[in-house]
């Protein structure tokens, strides 16, 4: 997914010395998007430079507490300064958790495609919480643009 020229950003949401919360994005071209993603993102709205929204999570316990909302905010912020066209984003749909779609479509982001079995295909020896090994859990591919935003 990382590009050895294309740095990943990271931002955390902290109190004190225990982390609450992470995301990360990562900034490209449309053709590394495309080449890097885990699906066919040809037919997708991308623009020419695209931000793709890379592994966030909320410590248990803190959910709800609007910490994912904010470190989302910050990733588009920060998305919007270095001139992004899109940017795109996968939910893991897990049985029996709350997964991010809901803050995806909160933040402006729509579903563009549901793509079964998503993370055994990535890794057939990648454990879920949920369904064991290997994960069978399907994920939600969202894309956000300026013109999706309300802002």
């Amino acid at each position: 997914m990382f590009h050895d020229e294309k740095p990943a950003y990271g931002f955390v949401a902290t109190r004190v010395e225990t982390v609450l919360g992470f995301g990360v994005v990562i900034c490209v071209s449309r053709a590394d998007a495309v080449e890097r993603f885990d699906v066919s993102l040809s037919e997708y709205p991308l623009g020419e430079e695209v931000a793709i929204f890379h592994a966030s999570a909320v410590r248990e316990g803190w959910e709800g507490n609007g910490i994912g909302s904010a470190l989302m905010d910050a990733r588009l912020r920060f998305a919007r300064s270095a001139g992004v066209d899109s940017a795109v984003g996968t939910a893991w749909l897990r049985p029996h958790t709350v997964d991010s779609s809901a803050l995806f479509e909160k933040m402006g982001f729509e579903r563009m495609d549901t793509v079964e079995d998503f993370y055994r295909s990535l890794d057939d020896e990648r454990e879920c919480p949920d369904c064991g090994t290997p994960c069978e859990c399907s994920a939600g591919i969202y894309v956000w643009t300026p013109a999706d935003a309300a802002d």
